[in-house]
């Protein structure tokens, strides 16, 4: 399993999510890769979408020796919540028609949707951990990952 942390793309690291990643391969029993990815602004979309595409690859390419395993595994699952969920999400599309181990998705508050206006997002905007406005702050990036995964959504449904 990869596991992209969180961070609205412009913060977080392996440090900052590591209790996270463990209690993730606690919980499943299997082995937890976690991702860094390069951060915004220092680093422009597509740069932590190419990083999560590169990671669940070469995953992929390396599994057996990863799990111990002899055999290539038939599924390989990618998680985690916020900025890294819409990783998983863009690096599971974008390799969906790909030959090799099917990517399967645990995701926590993916922003899938590139509006700042939704009703759970005006009720809950103060006092629930993030701020409306805190959120903002990595939205440019997150928005830019959205559309992308929405266009290779489309290109997936039109196969």
């Amino acid at each position: 399993m990869l596991f992209f942390h969180g961070g609205g793309f412009v913060k977080g690291d392996l440090d900052t999510h590591d209790g996270q990643a463990r209690m993730l391969r606690d919980v499943t029993g299997r082995s937890v890769v976690s991702v860094h990815y390069h951060l915004a602004p220092e680093h422009r979309f597509p740069c932590a979408y190419d990083d999560a595409v590169n990671a669940v690859q070469w995953v992929r390419a390396n599994a057996a020796a990863l799990t111990g395993h002899s055999s290539r595994p038939t599924r390989i699952a990618v998680a985690d919540t916020s900025a890294g969920a819409d990783l998983a999400v863009g690096a599971a599309l974008a390799l969906a028609h790909t030959p090799s181990a099917q990517v399967v998705q645990l995701l926590a508050c993916p922003v899938l949707h590139g509006g700042l206006a939704t009703p759970s997002r005006t009720a809950f905007a103060e006092g629930y951990g993030p701020t409306s406005q805190g959120q903002e702050h990595g939205t440019e990036e997150e928005v830019r990952a959205v559309i992308t995964a929405m266009a290779l959504l489309d290109k997936v449904a039109q196969a």
